[in-house]
């Protein structure tokens, strides 16, 4: 097992993989309770854009039952990766998601362009 060091300059703090807690565990520790049910699919929406900067937002969504977590927010990320192809088209995708073990998430429905006028 690698172990490594933590040191704050001065005083030895502690050896990662020995006695702190992992990133997964912490995370776990901290948001576990708001993480996607497994088995559980969740309705929902989610609106995106690709700017003409390139850049990649969420305008908005939202799941019924469902509360923002970091592995929510990765998968919706990823998603809107995914989908957003064109420059300056705002998207919104309608439908359900669900997590699984593995921790991906899986949407399934309609994505549509919005129409601006």
């Amino acid at each position: 097992m690698t172990t490594t060091l933590i040191s704050d300059g001065i005083n030895n703090i502690g050896i990662i993989g020995d006695i702190l807690p992992s990133k997964e565990e912490v995370m776990e520790d901290t948001w576990g309770h708001l993480r996607a049910k497994q088995g559980t699919m969740y309705t929902g929406y989610v609106i995106f854009t690709l700017t003409a900067f390139g850049d990649y937002v969420t305008i908005d969504y939202d799941f019924k039952d469902l509360d923002s977590s970091p592995w929510l927010y990765d998968n919706v990320y990823d998603f809107v990766v995914r989908k957003a192809k064109d420059k300056g088209k705002i998207y919104k995708f309608t439908g359900t998601y669900h997590e699984l073990k593995n921790l991906r998430g899986i949407f399934q429905g309609k994505l549509h362009i919005v129409k601006i006028t």
